[in-house]
């Protein structure tokens, strides 16, 4: 099963949530970065779970998107709401590839 995993969210968001965890404000490159960094946290911690579930995944580099995008070519998608107090929502998105048979 393949798939992706896509955060959305407002990058006023992700700069309070950098900056939570850092103690400074991330601006420009720093809060692209980070941004990226914050979904490998996000897969990490699901693909460790899922694979205590007995499935394998397979973690790719991140790719950091901004302004409107468009994305298709998936089969399903499951979407989680996140709400972070006094610094916004953010939308977890996970993609999943057509399956055989489904």
């Amino acid at each position: 099963m393949k798939g992706k995993l896509i955060l959305s969210g407002d990058s006023k968001v992700f700069g309070s949530i950098g900056e939570m965890m850092f103690g400074m404000k991330l601006e420009k490159d720093m809060l692209s970065s980070f941004s990226g960094e914050l979904g490998n946290m996000i897969a990490g911690g699901i693909s460790s779970r899922i694979f205590e579930e007995g499935l394998q995944t397979d973690i790719t580099s991140p790719t950091v998107l901004s302004g409107n995008t468009t994305i298709s070519g998936y089969g399903r998608a499951l979407h989680i709401p996140a709400s972070f107090e006094k610094m916004g929502e953010m939308g977890i998105f996970l993609l999943l590839d057509s399956l055989k048979g489904a």
